[in-house]
């Protein structure tokens, strides 16, 4: 009867921990962008990813999705007003849900990340929006 109950409470730590670091899995919505590749695209998601995997509390990345070509070429002016240093050429945005380890709620985000051409992607922001 103790092995059966240390096995599944072994399970059940196991199954608990699988869920924590939840990016892996997310579904990826590249959109049909005439601006991006797809591995520009991965690029900006691993920094997102990346972000996420340092969050405490948001734990499970559910999807992520390109908000558009319009939207990103929008918010090229924005992205420069978050930085003093670096006049962008290039942003992208994301929106995603992620699911939060303390109450299982998703929450919706949106991601701004700019870059020089075709240079590294910073992450200028980043929140529930």
């Amino acid at each position: 009867m103790k092995r059966i109950v240390i096995l599944a409470l072994c399970v059940f730590i196991l199954v608990i921990s699988c869920g924590c670091s939840g990016v892996k899995n997310a579904v990826i919505d590249y959109g049909d962008s005439k601006i991006y590749t797809h591995e520009d695209m991965d690029q900006a998601i691993s920094v997102i990813k990346n972000e996420i995997s340092n969050l405490k509390g948001y734990n499970k990345l559910e999807n992520l999705e390109y908000a558009g070509d319009e939207m990103s070429q929008e918010n090229i002016p924005y992205c420069n007003s978050l930085s003093e240093d670096v006049e962008y050429d290039e942003c992208i945005v994301f929106n995603s849900s992620l699911k939060t380890s303390l109450t299982g709620s998703n929450n919706h985000w949106s991601w701004y990340l700019a870059r020089l051409k075709n240079g590294d992607w910073d992450l200028l922001t980043y929140g529930i929006g």
